[in-house]
């Protein structure tokens, strides 16, 4: 029982992504490439139906990636379910639909991203998960008005703060917050 509650605990902690798609060959080579971009920062998790997705999703996933022919469910109606559930939650569609009406339609529904199939759609997926793993700096330049530098130096030295407070507190070293006299 002490082994699945670490691995639980763990994947809540890295960011975990869907990959929802009936090939498993391709849900296979995508996931092999996220994971080798991005290794121990990423949970990827390969489902084959709408189904099964839906009832594995939580709101410690951070990216789902639908393909739009999948299964009996086109992936406009999973994208509906998974934002009735998490309406913040990112969604990207992959497809080789290239029909703009089912794409505008996708992102009017929510979706993050609609990214059709070709040279270059991995390098968009990338780029996606990337944004997502740098949501801490994103959400301080985008809605707090923070300059790019200020952010970096601000999540730098609060990570450096946070981790020199977690050896103070393992080695015993009480902090009151008041300086000496």
């Amino acid at each position: 029982m002490q082994a699945i509650q670490n691995t639980q605990t763990a994947s809540t902690q890295l960011h975990n992504i869907f990959v929802v798609n009936e090939d498993t060959k391709k849900a296979g080579m995508l996931r092999k490439f996220i994971k080798e971009r991005f290794q121990n920062k990423v949970n990827v998790y390969m489902y084959f139906s709408s189904k099964s997705c839906l009832r594995m999703i939580h709101e410690n996933v951070h990216l789902v990636i639908i393909d739009y022919f999948n299964d009996s469910k086109k992936g406009n109606l999973l994208l509906k379910d998974i934002k009735a559930l998490y309406p913040n939650m990112d969604v990207l569609i992959h497809t080789s639909n290239e029909n703009i009406t089912t794409a505008v339609d996708a992102m009017k529904l929510g979706a993050s991203q609609y990214i059709v199939k070709n040279k270059t759609s991995w390098v968009r997926i990338n780029e996606m998960v990337d944004n997502i793993i740098a949501q801490p700096l994103r959400i301080l330049l985008a809605e707090l008005g923070v300059s790019k530098m200020l952010g970096m130096f601000l999540l730098t030295f609060g990570l450096m703060a946070i981790v020199v407070l977690c050896v103070l507190k393992i080695m015993g070293v009480h902090y009151s917050g008041a300086l000496p006299h």
